[in-house]
């Protein structure tokens, strides 16, 4: 096996470049567009290198199919108006509403994602009160149980 100890190139968003703009399902769209045209284009070159890849491996584990994956899950759990708790950390960067359904951040004030909870209790709290306010469905994201 052969690794190269330096990134060999950089992809930088920022706020003038109209990424941001975009909604979530655009923006997903287009990351998922990007992965698998830069992944198919290494593929190639490892090929033309004689190096071995599993490029549906790279799909499996890339952050845009996987966020792909888990909101059709969502959609297709949560009911068209229906609303659910989102705890991603805000790692998905999502609207307000999600195919037609309420995406509640959590720790979630005024819509927005408010950090994480300070405790177990405060946690607790937190999803007894968006529960008596009308959230029907929770969702945790893989990428919330990561530690460093």
């Amino acid at each position: 096996m052969k690794q190269v100890e330096e990134p060999q190139a950089c992809y930088r968003m920022h706020g003038g470049n109209g990424y941001q703009s975009l909604k979530f399902e655009e923006r997903l769209r287009f990351d998922l567009a990007l992965f698998d045209y830069t992944s198919k284009a290494a593929a190639e070159h490892c090929d033309r290198l004689g190096i071995c890849v599993n490029p549906d491996l790279w799909n499996a584990n890339s952050w845009a199919h996987r966020v792909q994956r888990a909101s059709r899950d969502i959609v297709s759990i949560v009911p068209f108006g229906g609303s659910f708790i989102l705890v991603d950390e805000d790692g998905w960067k999502t609207d307000p509403l999600l195919s037609g359904r309420k995406r509640i951040p959590f720790l979630e004030r005024d819509g927005q994602y408010w950090g994480s909870p300070r405790d177990d209790v405060s946690a607790i709290e937190e999803l007894e009160r968006l529960q008596e306010a009308g959230a029907q469905f929770i969702a945790f994201a893989w990428s919330t149980f990561l530690v460093a």
